[in-house]
């Protein structure tokens, strides 16, 4: 996690003057894991480079002492999910990658807008599962200036993520016999229609040939 960065006494974006070899530094980066809890009303989390702290109520980023060509904020992100998975469940960002090209310098702010939609998995044995599901939109900009007070927006990933009114419920269901049985007589009986009305449709196709010859088109003529 970021105790890694921590350990080797990085500040991400920055370079430690402490290490003789920077060039590797500027080529590594964290993998970060966990959880967070968060109150059932939409807010944001991010990640992003400089010291954070509270100036007037409000979150900011120092970004003293750093460099447009000193940040990458490519990432790839392997699972995110708001509460536990159910069968079968998709989460749009888990997979997602986000590679910063050349001209970018590696400043760029990605920002993620995510739909929470609360719900319920039920399994064959009534036990309930309680969770969420998700869809996303992503957003992308690329940052010239980090100083631009006009502008307010720094390099990072950012998540904003508000949660629907309206829950979703899954219930598991065992098919019958009998709705097994049901399904296998349809197919069978539909196998032996089609067999009897193949031929008796080329018969009366053939008659109508015979009996109404203008609508035949007879090539030798």
């Amino acid at each position: 996690g970021i105790h890694q960065c921590v350990r080797e006494g990085k500040t991400v974006g920055m370079i430690d003057s402490n290490i003789d070899d920077s060039s590797t530094q500027l080529n590594e980066g964290c993998r970060l894991h966990g959880y967070l809890e968060v109150n059932k009303v939409a807010g944001n989390f991010h990640i992003a480079p400089g010291q954070s702290f509270e100036q007037h109520h409000i979150h900011v980023h120092s970004l003293r002492n750093m460099r447009l060509n000193m940040l990458n904020t490519t990432h790839y992100i392997d699972e995110l999910t708001f509460g536990q998975r159910f069968p079968n469940q998709i989460n749009p960002l888990s997979n997602t990658k986000q590679i910063v090209s050349l001209h970018d310098n590696g400043a760029v702010l990605y920002h993620y807008y995510v739909k929470i939609v609360p719900s319920a998995y039920v399994f064959l044995n009534q036990t309930q599962l309680i969770t969420n599901q998700y869809s996303v939109t992503k957003h992308k900009k690329i940052i010239r200036n980090i100083f631009d007070s006009s502008d307010h927006q720094i390099p990072g990933t950012f998540f904003t993520y508000e949660i629907s009114a309206i829950m979703v419920k899954f219930v598991e269901k065992k098919r019958s016999l009998s709705h097994f049985l049901t399904s296998l007589c349809a197919i069978i009986i539909s196998m032996r229609f089609r067999q009897w009305i193949s031929p008796t449709y080329k018969n009366l196709y053939d008659v109508c040939l015979n009996q109404a010859p203008f609508y035949h088109n007879d090539p030798t003529k």
